[in-house]
């Protein structure tokens, strides 16, 4: 089963930071920088992308969603 996902990923307070380069998630547990499922994204200060994600060999029951941007100085913002 695939569930397709519309997100804003925003960098929820802009400090002055660069423009979002990259993005990717991962589900219940954190692979580690760089090593969650990439997310295609064109670089902006906003991003709004959709995208699906592949559900098949997770359990039933709750599962929680994690997606991750970061900037081309390497920040990362986490958004749950």
């Amino acid at each position: 089963m695939k569930l397709i996902i519309t997100l804003f990923l925003l960098c929820i307070v802009n400090f002055g930071f660069s423009q979002i380069n990259k993005a990717e998630y991962f589900i219940d547990t954190d692979p580690g920088t760089d090593m969650g499922f990439e997310i295609p994204i064109t670089q902006g200060d906003d991003i709004t992308k959709s995208f699906s994600i592949n559900t098949t060999g997770l359990s039933l029951g709750i599962h929680t969603l994690y997606i991750r941007t970061r900037d081309i100085n390497k920040f990362l913002v986490l958004i749950l």
